[in-house]
């Protein structure tokens, strides 16, 4: 049995989870190809995909199906609250000011527009490109120099350095051995990705959301940010 997803609810929903399309389909255990359609409401999920996208997403399957407001502020703002409590203390001091920040200059999100460009921000795209970037200055060495190194065009690997595109697997070993470098490195796997996730999710929340919180709402999130070990 397939089951119809209302129209923009898929949408709603990440935006709410601050999460990106690439990064439902990894937790979710959905290929990506499936998400997409998902989203633009060209294919129907069975009960088992909409159950798991419901789950990851925390609502329920009758939210996607269409019930009740599709986008709920005090929802997100309990979704920060958690976050930050959970992860803040394993944050940088620089990542927790920059959260602080972002909440402090609250305005009200488009979150259209926020929703449109939150993929070129998924977290296995920026660490791959800040760690690219690393490894081209290590070896001093331009796009134009690796690609001809690596046997590919100067432009996908500005691409991949601009966060437009995400390599695959035979791309990241090949720019690993032009740099002289390693594809764990590369893409990061010496780093705590659940920690790091949370925060450009937060980051994304608090960018579409915060605007509509009270001032007092503010102040508590600041508050567990500033003293994350006494939050967490």
């Amino acid at each position: 049995m397939k089951f119809e997803i209302a129209k923009g609810r898929l949408k709603s929903a990440l935006i709410m989870a601050g999460m990106t399309r690439s990064e439902l389909s990894y937790a979710a255990n959905i290929p990506s190809h499936m998400i997409g359609r998902y989203v633009g409401g060209t294919m129907k999920p069975g009960v088992e995909h909409l159950a798991q996208i419901a789950d990851t997403l925390n609502v329920t399957p009758d939210y996607l199906m269409g019930e009740g407001p599709a986008l709920d502020s005090q929802k997100v703002f309990k979704s920060v609250n958690g976050r930050i409590r959970e992860h803040a203390s394993s944050w940088s001091g620089k990542q927790r000011s920059e959260v602080a920040e972002k909440i402090n200059a609250a305005i009200y999100g488009d979150c259209v527009s926020i929703a449109e460009t939150n993929e070129r921000f998924s977290v296995n795209r920026i660490i791959f490109s800040e760690r690219l970037h690393i490894a081209m200055i290590n070896a001093n060495l331009s796009s134009v120099k690796v690609g001809k190194i690596a046997g590919m065009s100067d432009s996908t690997v500005s691409l991949y350095v601009l966060r437009k595109s995400y390599p695959t697997n035979c791309h990241v070993i090949q720019l690993a051995e032009a740099l002289g470098t390693t594809a764990d490195f590369l893409q990061g796997r010496d780093l705590n990705l659940e920690s790091l996730t949370a925060y450009y999710q937060v980051m994304r929340q608090i960018q579409s959301f915060a605007g509509f919180w009270t001032e007092e709402q503010r102040a508590e999130l600041v508050q567990a940010i500033q003293s994350p070990a006494v939050a967490a």
